[in-house]
């Protein structure tokens, strides 16, 4: 199963650079982090989903996940990054009960690497968890209210440059106004 993920991951990025190089087309990929090997990747803009700053928060959310392939992986893109050949890289992180402490170090890390733009997200109920393990990962209650330790850790965020250059905005302000 890996070296299909592998191999289909690494078709879709030669897609998408044949798609780049003859009509100019920007694409965006978003992955896990796992499986990047050195492609001639310019205008591709990466999005990473990286949901722990540590061994044990990352492989935890991500089951299956290899915290030392991800940085394996993230240290080649910042290579790639830093030599002009990926326009830009996107850190997505979706904040929840077992990682939301971590979003400092998960700053720390998006700046580590070079990377460009860190942005935070809400759970979702998108049934992946029973309505029951939602409830104890969300951070947010049924009306989209902002649980207090989150709102107190997104503060510490807030004003980074990776967040506030993010091309939508300041996506934190959505989560403190609530």
């Amino acid at each position: 199963e890996c070296a299909t993920t592998a191999a289909s991951f690494m078709w879709f990025v030669s897609i998408g650079h044949r798609c780049c190089c003859t009509g100019g087309i920007w694409r965006s990929i978003c992955w896990q982090g796992l499986w990047l090997h050195y492609q001639e990747c310019k205008k591709i803009v990466f999005s990473v989903s990286i949901d722990g700053a540590t061994k044990s928060t990352y492989e935890c959310i991500r089951k299956g996940g290899s915290w030392e392939r991800l940085n394996q992986s993230l240290r080649l893109l910042s290579k790639l990054r830093k030599k002009g050949a990926v326009s830009e890289v996107q850190v997505n992180t979706v904040v929840q009960r077992e990682n939301y402490k971590e979003l400092g170090q998960i700053a720390d890390l998006t700046e580590y690497y070079g990377f460009d733009v860190l942005r935070i997200t809400k759970l979702l109920d998108n049934h992946i968890y029973s309505r029951s393990e939602y409830c104890c990962r969300a951070m947010f209650d049924e009306n989209g209210k902002i649980e207090q330790e989150l709102l107190d850790e997104l503060k510490k965020v807030k004003d980074r440059e990776i967040i506030s250059s993010c091309p939508e905005g300041n996506v934190l302000d959505k989560f403190m106004n609530n």
